[in-house]
């Protein structure tokens, strides 16, 4: 934004990464940038380009609750979340998933989990913000990313008898991008036409 970083640099490299996924063989579905990069102003027409450019269905759209944000630091995030969200929105050119998961960014719970599923609307599709894993003390050091994430936390978050009957009793599928096409003006679980789908 500043313009220390030239916009064809960011092209070049975007491409590039892309090109090298597509070299080793992967099919892509979704794009997505670390911090969600892809969504400053001058970087959005970018991301859609690539896909389009490379037939890729699916890409991230971050959005904020600011409702849920609890803190000075998540408040200033969401606030800026959403106001690149609503200056992207009018040239955004695909459907794209409803996010969630923002405010509970690597430390997802599972009283997080309910609050975020509460309201889900049959039919609808979403994306759930997460970042499960096993933490390697000797590749992360930084005081400031491991006071961020705890991978370990939601990961057992994410694999908790609670979590699957809790979306279980809501009709919660769980689906993979490659697992969702556009219909019309829409996206639905493959398979199902826009009138059929009951599930979320």
């Amino acid at each position: 934004m500043l313009g220390a970083i030239r916009v064809r640099d960011v092209r070049v490299e975007w491409r590039a990464q892309i090109e090298r996924c597509l070299d080793a063989g992967l099919t892509l579905q979704f794009l997505n940038s670390h911090e969600h990069i892809h969504m400053l102003p001058v970087l959005f027409p970018l991301v859609q380009a690539f896909a389009d450019d490379y037939g890729i269905p699916h890409l991230r759209f971050a959005t904020a609750d600011l409702k849920r944000s609890h803190g000075a630091a998540a408040l200033l995030r969401g606030a800026i979340i959403g106001a690149v969200a609503a200056y992207c929105r009018r040239q955004l050119i695909r459907p794209a998933a409803r996010f969630l998961g923002l405010e509970a960014s690597g430390r997802l719970r599972i009283d997080d989990l309910d609050a975020l599923t509460a309201d889900l609307q049959p039919g609808g599709v979403y994306e759930l913000m997460c970042h499960p894993g096993h933490l390697n003390r000797s590749e992360v050091s930084d005081p400031r990313l491991l006071g961020y994430h705890d991978w370990e936390g939601e990961l057992a978050t994410l694999t908790d008898p609670r979590a699957k009957a809790l979306l279980e009793e809501r009709g919660v599928r769980l689906l993979g991008y490659r697992d969702v096409v556009v219909d019309g003006d829409r996206l639905v679980p493959r398979g199902h036409g826009a009138t059929d789908s009951q599930d979320r």
